[in-house]
């Protein structure tokens, strides 16, 4: 009996384990989840964040774009390179000239004109 309260212990950890730690699919549209809350860059270098579309059956097979919906500062650009249908790298480069500070970056993701966004803080150093 010890025994199969054991095993029962142990599977409820691991779906509870499991379960904390995926993002859940939606049931409807889609949705956008970045790596990262924050990401500190110095001027004249590159910083990545990883973006995850978790999308529902109705918008697995569409395409999907990407757009800053923020105004930055001269010297920052924002690069969307495809990992595959779901995983998106965003690559943000900075010029030696770009001026030190905090920036909130919107990054909106738009499919079957159903737009999602996620918002980014990108320290400038």
């Amino acid at each position: 009996m010890k025994q199969v309260g054991l095993i029962m212990l142990l599977c409820f950890t691991s779906f509870y384990a499991i379960a904390q730690s995926s993002v859940e699919i939606p049931k409807k549209e889609f949705t956008v989840h970045a790596d990262a809350q924050a990401v500190d860059i110095a001027a004249g270098s590159t910083g990545k964040i990883n973006l995850q579309i978790m999308r529902s059956k109705n918008f697995q097979k569409s395409e999907a774009s990407f757009r800053v919906a923020s105004s930055l500062p001269e010297g920052i650009t924002i690069r969307y390179d495809a990992q595959n249908e779901s995983d998106y790298a965003a690559v943000i480069t900075t010029t030696a000239q770009v001026t030190p500070g905090t920036y909130q970056v919107i990054m909106n993701c738009t499919i079957h004109n159903k737009t999602k966004g996620v918002i980014v803080k990108l320290k400038i150093i």
